[in-house]
């Protein structure tokens, strides 16, 4: 299926050449765009959730090409002759953001919308990895410094050195027979700027033969750790009650009419 800005490829994964031989490509990597007829075959084998799964169907969320447009979108907006140079992480070398530069009203203060929210929808829809330097960032956009300019820079260029990333899940069993299993975590004031610290969840939907990401958040706390153990409950409480409990409710209505309810894990 192929969207305005989002590819989605079904990848035919009943084949028997290759399975079982040589390394199971990860459930992270990049792929390029693909368009094959999808032949689910189904197992009751279980197997170890790593792996890739023989016997279901993959789906691969490919938004290269929309990586791309908001790359040039950035040059076209910044008016520079070149695209920025490629980056490792999304984030800036430690003692390169200066405390007096946040005061400092950044070059890109009017464009800085446009940017931002093209950016956003690419980590919302298929990228995790790009959604907390979108947080900040947008956090930012009403009083935009120079820091800022760094900050989305580097974002920018790691896009370009990640355009090919992709996110890939499978399926392979019945919703009843699967899980969702809610992973969250913390850091503990983390940032120079200021002392939140940052929360992140990830949540998937796990079965004998499946493992498909349903959704994610990353971002700044509202409220001022004390410790590592409360920045982690935050985090917990924020992935519990806004994103795992909205999803068990939906997933309870679909499932009502067969007389089964969705589980939640109870390890996170």
């Amino acid at each position: 299926m192929y969207g305005k800005d989002l590819v989605i490829t079904e990848i035919d994964s009943d084949s028997e050449e290759g399975v079982g031989h040589g390394p199971a490509p990860a459930l992270w990597e990049p792929l390029p765009a693909m368009s094959m007829s999808v032949k689910s075959k189904p197992s009751n084998k279980s197997r170890d959730l790593t792996n890739h799964n023989p016997y279901g169907t993959s789906v691969t969320l490919d938004m290269s090409d929309f990586v791309q447009d908001a790359i040039t979108h950035y040059v076209n907006v910044t008016k520079s002759d070149r695209e920025p140079k490629l980056a490792q992480t999304p984030f800036c070398p430690p003692g390169s953001l200066l405390a007096s530069d946040w005061e400092v009203v950044g070059e890109l203060e009017k464009g800085c919308h446009s940017v931002v929210m093209k950016n956003m929808w690419v980590a919302r829809t298929a990228r995790p990895d790009l959604i907390k330097p979108c947080n900040d960032l947008a956090g930012h956009s009403h009083k935009w410094g120079r820091n800022c300019d760094k900050y989305i820079a580097c974002t920018i260029g790691y896009m370009r050195r990640s355009k090919d990333f992709t996110l890939k899940g499978y399926v392979g069993d019945p919703l009843w027979d699967c899980e969702l299993w809610l992973f969250v975590d913390a850091d503990f004031c983390g940032e120079v700027e200021h002392t939140k610290s940052t929360s992140g969840c990830w949540l998937v939907l796990v079965g004998p033969n499946t493992c498909y990401p349903i959704a994610w958040c990353g971002g700044k706390q509202g409220s001022t750790a004390r410790s590592t153990t409360e920045a982690e409950l935050i985090s917990l409480a924020m992935g519990f009650f806004k994103v795992s409990i909205p999803i068990l409710d939906f997933f309870d209505f679909i499932l009502k009419s067969g007389g089964r309810r969705a589980y939640a894990h109870p390890r996170l």
